[in-house]
Parts: structure tokens; sequence; C-alpha cells
């Protein structure tokens, strides 16, 4: 696929229609419509309307109406509206408004108002207002405010407020201010202040 490198939100408004990648390496610019973008360096993308950005480096992403994104590096992402995010590296991603978040490796992922968030690897979760996170490899959650999570292999949870939490493998959880968990296989579970605890030996 053919490249074109931009400076300028003149540069993509004029080149907005390329039927390739448009590279920003430094500068704001704000991408709509099917574009697809690149961002490195310190750049900054706005995206909405099926966008779709692949941000590396230290680029910051703000992303909501279905856009796509994809960060590693240190990339910053803010997404909301549907947006869909994939996180990897050491990027930080803030999700809400139903936005939905794939992290791993390094990845840093904070989450609420009906964001879902998938981590494994090493990633970093905070969830609350009704966010969903599905934990995996050795992903470290911390759930309050109505958030669901559901944690396998050596995912560590540690869930208040209400929240309600899934465990197997051989996941660790800290639950506490009714929280409510259900657990199988060798998962490890401490809880007071009213949470509620259902083992499970087989079946899930």
């Amino acid at each position: 696929m053919e490249t074109l490198e931009i400076h300028s939100q003149e540069d993509y408004d004029a080149n907005k229609d390329f039927d390739g990648i448009l590279i920003v390496k430094a500068g704001l610019v704000m991408a709509s419509g099917n574009a697809t973008v690149e961002a490195s360096g310190n750049a900054t993308v706005g995206a909405w309307s099926n966008a779709t950005v692949r941000a590396s480096g230290n680029a910051t992403v703000g992303a909501w109406d279905n856009a796509t994104v994809e960060a590693s590096g240190n990339a910053t992402v803010e997404a909301s509206g549907n947006a869909t995010v994939e996180a990897s590296g050491n990027a930080t991603v803030k999700a809400w408004d139903n936005a939905t978040v794939r992290a791993w490796s390094n990845a840093t992922v904070r989450a609420w108002s009906n964001a879902t968030v998938e981590a494994s690897g090493n990633a970093t979760v905070k969830a609350w207002g009704n966010a969903a996170v599905r934990a995996s490899g050795n992903a470290a959650v911390e759930a309050s405010d109505n958030a669901t999570v559901k944690a396998w292999d050596n995912a560590t949870v540690m869930a208040w407020d209400n929240t309600s939490v899934e465990a197997s493998g051989n996941a660790a959880v800290e639950a506490s201010s009714d929280a409510t968990v259900k657990a199988w296989d060798n998962a490890t579970v401490k809880a007071w202040d009213n949470a509620s605890i259902l083992t499970l030996r087989v079946g899930k």
C-alpha cells in the first residue's frame, strides 16, 4: 500500500481521499471517514467515523465514533463512542462510552462507562462504572463500581464496590465491599466487607 507523509491538518484535508496510508510524525491531525493514519514521534491524532490509526512512539490519539486504533510503544489513546483499541508495548489507554480495548504486553488501561477490555500478558487494567474486563496471562486488574471481571491463568484482581468476578486457573482475587466472586480450578480469593464467594471445584 502506498504511503504519504503529512505535516498538518491542511495536508490531511488535501489528501483525505488518498488510497493508502497517511503518515503523521508531528503536529495535530483530525482524521475521519475511512482514512488510515500511522502516527509516530510526537504526533497527535483525533480519529472518528470509521478512521483507522496505527500509533507508536509517543503519539497521542483521541478516538471515537467507531474509529479503530492500534497502539504500541509509548502511545497514549483516549477512546469513546464505540471506538476499538488494540494496545501493546507500554501503550496507555483511557476507554469509556462503549469503547472496546484489547491490551497485552505492558499496556495500561483505565476503563469506565460500559467500556469492554480484554487484557493479557502483563497488561494493567483499572475498571469502574460498569466496565467489563476479561483478564488472562499475568494481567493485573483493579475493579470497582459495578465493574465485571472474568480472570484466568495467572491474572490478579482486586475488586470492590459491587464488582462481579469470575476467577479460574491460578487467578488471585481480593474482594471487598459487596463484591461477588465465583472461583474454580486453583483460583485464590481473599474476601472481606460483605464480599460473597461461590467456590466451584468442577465446571464453570
